[in-house]
């Protein structure tokens, strides 16, 4: 009886796990099979230079804030989220 319970457990896993794979390599996880592509999941870098000025200056904007509360290097959350 428990031989019959161990097998068709593993059954089930065995299916599922198989599904689970072929769902994941649908929406682009898992292995790439093109040795030579980019493996970004779709996700195209932006190559416009009034974008990457922006980003910066978001970024250098959010350091200065984050700066503002720091204490001995480190930010308390409830104040990340104050800045944030």
């Amino acid at each position: 009886m428990i031989g019959k319970a161990r097998s068709l457990f593993k059954f089930v896993v065995d299916k599922a796990k198989g599904l689970a794979g072929k769902v994941g390599n649908k929406l682009g996880f898992g292995k790439n099979k093109d040795k030579g592509a980019d493996d970004t999941h779709g996700i195209h870098e932006e190559t416009d230079p009034e974008h990457d000025r922006k980003v910066k200056e978001g970024l250098a904007y959010l350091r200065q804030e984050e700066s503002r509360y720091a204490k001995n290097g480190r930010i308390l959350h409830i104040d990340a989220l104050a800045n944030a």
